[in-house]
């Protein structure tokens, strides 16, 4: 389980804090992947519910780990003056 964790869950997330926006197919999509994996490492059936799966080997739903990085991208961001270099929008141009 510990490869999998490592190894590729974190490839499979790599990069996400900066397209994730909450989007439902793209949380599906993801929960299904990580539900079929963890089912395969722990032998369990179709019908175990996927809170006690996840509590067992000690992950989090695929939407709380995607938003709790997109927040600590954003603040390190935002520590490193990327807020100050950008204005208050994206879109924001100095003259």
């Amino acid at each position: 389980m510990e490869l999998f964790k490592v190894v590729v869950r974190k490839t499979m997330i790599y990069g996400m804090e900066v397209y994730w926006d909450g989007q439902k197919e793209m949380r599906e999509k993801l929960q299904v992947w990580v539900n079929r994996c963890v089912r395969g490492v722990l032998g369990a059936v179709r019908t175990t519910p996927i809170c006690t799966m996840l509590g067992e080997v000690g992950l989090k739903g695929v939407e709380y780990e995607m938003d709790e990085m997109v927040e600590k991208w954003g603040v390190r961001l935002f520590r490193r003056g990327m807020g100050k270099r950008f204005g208050v929008g994206w879109k924001c141009h100095k003259s």
